[in-house]
This record gives structure tokens, sequence and C-alpha cells, in this order.
């Protein structure tokens, strides 16, 4: 994938890419806790970010090029760029990478808050690039995105 253009094609497979290694970082941070409220959790997102990987597929067909201002001239793919050179589970060789980093409950909830963020910045990204008409749908998904966030940050003042 070339990332220096990105057309939509190309955002819906990160996104797809993006929710396909949530899930398997949920999944394995559900089995690292000793968490029962917190591995329940972890195991109920990663069949979430399961299902958003279908979801982002079938929007895939509806992508238009993206009416952006520009102060130079591939500024708004220099943005993208960024964005996804700079996410957790993209920029990380591997998901063990991470879990590596993870040594408490805390640790893991700030980690899974920390990927949702940086997904959710893409997917807004996202809006800009489907028809009308799919619009809702990538809200709907960017709502969900926004409430895990949610989820997730109301369990950590009890760890």
């Amino acid at each position: 994938m070339d990332l220096l253009k990105f057309s939509g094609k190309e955002l819906i497979d990160i996104a797809v890419t993006i929710e396909e290694k949530g899930e398997q970082l949920y999944r394995r941070l559900a089995v690292k806790v000793e968490d029962i409220q917190v591995t329940e959790l972890f195991f109920a997102l990663a069949e979430e970010e399961k299902q958003h990987g279908v979801d982002f597929t079938k929007l895939g067909a509806g992508l238009a090029a993206p009416a952006i201002r520009e102060s130079y001239s591939g500024e708004y793919g220099d943005y993208l760029r960024t964005l996804v050179d700079t996410h957790l589970l993209i920029k990380a060789e591997t998901v063990d990478e991470l879990l590596g980093r993870v040594n408490d409950v805390k640790q893991a909830l700030e980690l899974a808050i920390a990927f949702e963020k940086d997904s959710l910045l893409i997917f807004v990204e996202l809006a800009n690039m489907v028809k009308d008409s799919d619009k809702e749908v990538l809200y709907q998904l960017i709502a969900a995105e926004q409430q895990h966030i949610a989820r997730l940050k109301r369990i950590i003042p009890k760890h």
C-alpha cells in the first residue's frame, strides 16, 4: 500500500486492518489481565471490533474523492499519512510489542483508550470520503468507537 497517496479504498483497507488488529489486541489483553470485569469488557470490545471490520468493508463501495481545501498541494494527504503512520497499532511492529508494555490493568485500559483515540481520528477523516448515503453508517461506527473510549474510561478509576 502506497502511504504517500491515499485513495478511499486504501483508507478503508487501513480501517479494516485497524479493526482486525484491535480485535487481536482486545483478545490478548482479555487473557492478560486478572480482573473479570475488564476481561469481559475486552472480549466484548473484540467482538465489536470484528463487526466494525465487516461494516467498513461494506462501506468500501461508497467512496468519493474528498473536497478538502489545502494550503499546499498534497497537504491533506500529508495529514492522513501522519494519522496512519502514528497510529498505535500500525506503528507497532506487533501486538506483542504493545502487550510487553502492559504490567497491570490500568496500563491495559490506557493502551485500549490510546488505540481507540488513534482509530477515531482516522475514521472521522473517512467521513470526508464516503458518499452522503453512507455517512450515517460511518457516523454510527464513529459513535461506537466513542462509546468504547467512554466505557474504558469509566473503569480506570476503579484500578
